[in-house]
């Protein structure tokens, strides 16, 4: 039931962070709704008001289907619940896509029929632009949280079990921040008025307290995640960590959300004439921006609050996003095959051999200490290493606690087990889908050691 739940509470916390994201691209952001360019004195008017309306209400009613069909997994006891996951996040990201793109078009024409006036100049303010590079913060002090952390993990921490896990996940996360204050430090400066006043007011918001923001919260992580380390190194059992390195991601992802969200506002009521919203609706499409003549590789998200969308008008982004759905195809392929992989191949001759795609065992009479037939699995905490770990079965390398390393062969639904212990080895625990066929295998590797 956790397992199912951990699953569940997932698929949640997908859906509440792109809703509270995506749901800036339904109203007027910095000169857009949908991402097309309305002009001032017409995002009020009734037709623009009923298309953004509709396209919200349809937003919110997809949302709530598919918070009801996040409780789909429930209702499995196999491992077909991970394909129900895997199926409901892209039946949501398709359907979400498809709804946005529907009611761009429906804005775009509606654009395109009432003649509405696009600008294509774009103002810069140097003067603006010069104070406000004298106020960033230079870019080796983003380098300090990093330090931070890797010194401290360096002193108390170890590259063993769950504390290398952990580690791997803290460090690419706090990567990923700092990637996030610097991209923020390089947006472009955003002119809204003739008011020079104005427009550093404006970009200081933008630019330099978002920056100090995020600043402040990549050091405050930095020293909670050694912390985190800390814990797993006293308990190395506890899944309390995780859960709190999920907490604290959360936390500073809807943070985020809900600050840009306020500066965009910001910025959106204090425009004070279309001139200066530069019009590049052709460059914006349902798979994010396409710019031959824009020479950055990423660029803010219009529709996604704190996301960015990699330009696929260069080669460099062109290869990028190939790359990147490529890895996520690839990653998804291996998780569906780790799941719904059969039964392991066990072929006693000289040797026993244990056959999986992933792990493959190939064990001598001469190393086996024991065989064990066990009624059921110890009753002990254990920690995936690496492997799978589904509701039907577990196998891989594990630490179990007080025995340390050891390979799992395990279906749960089976009661026995069998534990192979070998010398100067991981222990290695196996059993059939069923109870007979687990049986069966004790005697043949019971006769294989004793002949």
């Amino acid at each position: 039931m956790i397992y199912d739940f951990i699953l569940i509470g997932c698929l949640w916390m997908i859906f509440a962070i792109s809703y509270f994201s995506q749901k800036k691209g339904f109203s007027y952001n910095n000169g857009k709704i949908l991402l097309t360019t309305i002009p001032i004195n017409e995002v009020y008017s009734q037709e623009v008001q009923e298309i953004r309306k509709n396209g919200l209400k349809s937003f919110k009613l997809l949302h709530l289907v598919f918070f009801i069909i996040s409780f789909l997994p429930l209702l499995t006891k196999t491992d077909i619940e991970i394909l129900l996951y895997i199926g409901t996040i892209f039946a949501y990201v398709i359907s979400l896509g498809v709804l946005a793109n529907k009611y761009i078009k429906q804005m775009r024409k509606l654009k395109k029929e009432k003649n509405f006036a696009s600008f294509t100049r774009k103002y810069v303010d140097f003067t603006v632009s010069k104070e406000i590079d004298k106020q960033k913060l230079p870019i080796f002090l983003w380098l300090i949280p990093l330090v931070v952390f890797i010194g401290g993990f360096s002193i108390f921490g170890t590259f063993s079990d769950m504390e290398l896990i952990l580690f791997i996940c803290l460090s690419t996360t706090l990567i990923a921040m700092i990637f996030m204050g610097l991209f923020w430090r390089r947006s472009k400066i955003s002119v809204i008025s003739e008011n020079k006043e104005k427009n550093l007011y404006i970009n200081k918001m933008k630019i330099i307290k978002l920056q100090n923001k995020i600043f402040t919260l990549v050091n405050f992580y930095s020293v909670l995640f050694l912390v985190l380390i800390y814990l797993q190194k006293m308990d190395k059992y506890s899944f309390l960590p995780f859960v709190g390195y999920i907490i604290s991601i959360t936390f500073f992802v809807v943070y985020i959300i809900y600050t840009i969200n306020k500066i965009d506002m910001e910025i959106s009521s204090n425009i004070e004439d279309d001139k200066f919203i530069e019009d590049q609706d052709e460059y914006y499409d349902i798979f994010g921006y396409k710019n031959p003549n824009d020479p950055r590789l990423l660029v803010p998200d219009p529709m996604n609050t704190g996301n960015t969308v990699i330009n696929r008008g260069n080669k460099k982004g062109k290869i990028l996003f190939a790359f990147s759905n490529i890895l996520v195809a690839f990653v998804i392929i291996i998780a569906l095959a780790l799941s719904f992989e059969k039964d392991w191949k066990v072929e006693i001759s000289d040797t026993v051999k244990i056959s999986t795609m992933l792990y493959k065992e190939n064990i001598k009479q001469s190393d086996i200490e024991k065989v064990e037939l066990l009624d059921k699995f110890p009753n002990k905490r254990a920690i995936r290493m690496n492997g799978g770990a589904t509701k039907e079965k577990a196998y891989g390398n594990f630490s179990l606690e007080g025995e340390g390393n050891v390979r799992l062969y395990v279906f749960n639904k089976t009661d026995k087990v069998i534990k192979i212990s070998r010398k100067n080895e991981k222990t290695v625990y196996i059993n059939m889908r069923t109870n007979e066929e687990t049986e069966q295998l004790f005697e043949k590797l019971k006769n294989f050691v004793d002949k």
